[in-house]
């Protein structure tokens, strides 16, 4: 598994170098009033970075929340065990059946 991923981020790594070489032109980036000259290729590195961290950002609350209801299920599930445990050990009552005559 451990040469499969690290196959994978070489590609990766390959081709956005590739990407990025081809991309160096001088562009003009106007933000909020300001222009700004620099790397078509910093401009790209930037847009994937702010990406990575917004979908961090979503991936972790996601699993802050999905750790909430595990915790939850598992008290659930504790509680219901106590409860059958307890319905266990009742005393068996046997009921009294009438005979037909």
């Amino acid at each position: 598994m451990f040469i499969v991923v690290g196959i994978i981020v070489v590609v990766f790594v390959v081709f956005g170098t590739l990407i990025l070489a081809q991309n160096a032109t001088q562009v003009t980036l106007t933000l909020l009033g300001r222009t700004i000259e620099t790397n078509l290729s910093l401009v790209i590195i930037e847009s994937v970075v702010i990406g990575i961290v917004f979908a961090f950002i979503i991936m972790a609350i996601s699993e802050i929340r999905l750790r909430r209801a595990i915790r939850n299920k598992e008290r659930d599930i504790k509680n219901l065990k106590e409860e059958l445990a307890a319905v266990r050990n009742l005393p068996i009552e046997e009921e009294k059946v009438e005979e037909e005559e």
